[in-house]
């Protein structure tokens, strides 16, 4: 990120319509409800994407349909702004070929999860 600010000048990987600041202490009590959202998030989106679209690609697109998916699950974040789009890149990209390649969803839930969990966490207590 430091790299893209030097080069663009102001960057943020929130999106403009996101405020985020450090939780307080009497609002911890938000962790529990992001929680499930969380969870139902992270399930949905790997489901959907890596348990539904990723194998009926491969029937059209073969080994590197982990390529023509990542390019599409990059449109999809793509309404979050572009900041946290090239901050997703690497992601989208090495995420798309292990689950392929390992054929197994879960792969993809558990990188997601352990991405947007501590990311998440990270902000609400003002680490990043």
């Amino acid at each position: 990120m430091k790299i893209i600010a030097s080069v663009t000048g102001e960057f943020s990987p929130v999106p403009a319509f996101m405020h985020l600041e450090p939780l307080t202490s009497g609002r911890y009590w938000l962790l529990f409800i992001w929680l499930p959202y969380w969870i139902l998030n992270i399930l949905g989106e790997e489901f959907l994407w890596r348990g539904v679209m990723l194998p009926r690609q491969e029937i059209a697109f073969g080994r590197y349909t982990w390529l023509t998916h990542g390019f599409g699950w990059g449109l999809f974040h793509i309404a979050f702004g572009w900041q946290l789009l090239i901050t997703l890149i690497p992601l989208i990209f090495i995420q798309s070929y292990i689950v392929q390649r390992t054929k197994n969803s879960w792969t993809g839930v558990a990188i997601h999860g352990a991405v947007n969990g501590p990311s998440f966490i990270a902000i609400c207590f003002g680490l990043i």
